[in-house]
């Protein structure tokens, strides 16, 4: 009964690579608003928990493997999931680019409405941003096509280059 049990969680966390695609899209929105909140939001009193989702979001990437490869998806997958596609999209004026529709969103929300930030007064430094953010998935992508991401590796470079 526990080899059947055990056989079963294997095949579970192997999975084909459209719904292995789907469920790293399915993550990319929220864990990348929760980095934009922490650029947002430095000083407010939910960074710590901001870091933690950010981190298990992308510790549960790391345990998905694909079933096409036997493993895990190489570094170009994983930053064209999580970096190219949402802020990668071609010449973007600033008021149009993906980044700042996505503050503007966090901005506006009733949530946040209380918390400070200077960037509701304050032109949002879009293209620093962007070179931020792409650091951040340099470093995760090659540590998610090795299967080594570990939570420190993420709270440290979180507060590394946001923080």
């Amino acid at each position: 009964m526990w080899l059947i049990h055990k056989k079963d969680k294997l095949e579970e966390m192997s999975k084909p690579l459209k719904t292995l695609l789907k469920e790293i899209r399915d993550l990319e929105y929220e864990l990348n608003s929760h980095i934009l909140k922490i650029l947002l939001f430095p000083k407010s009193n939910s960074i710590n928990h901001w870091k933690n989702e950010i981190s298990t979001w992308l510790l549960k990437i790391g345990r998905l493997k694909s079933q096409h490869n036997k493993g895990y998806l190489d570094y170009s997958m994983y930053r064209k999931l999580l970096y190219d596609e949402p802020f990668e999209n071609g010449y973007e004026t600033y008021n149009n680019s993906t980044l700042k529709k996505t503050c503007d969103i966090i901005l506006t929300d009733d949530k946040y409405k209380n918390v400070f930030s200077e960037y509701k007064e304050k032109v949002i430094p879009i293209k620093e941003w962007k070179y931020l953010l792409l650091q951040f998935y340099d470093s995760i992508c090659g540590y998610l096509e090795k299967g080594i991401l570990v939570r420190q590796i993420v709270i440290d470079l979180i507060d590394d280059l946001f923080l």
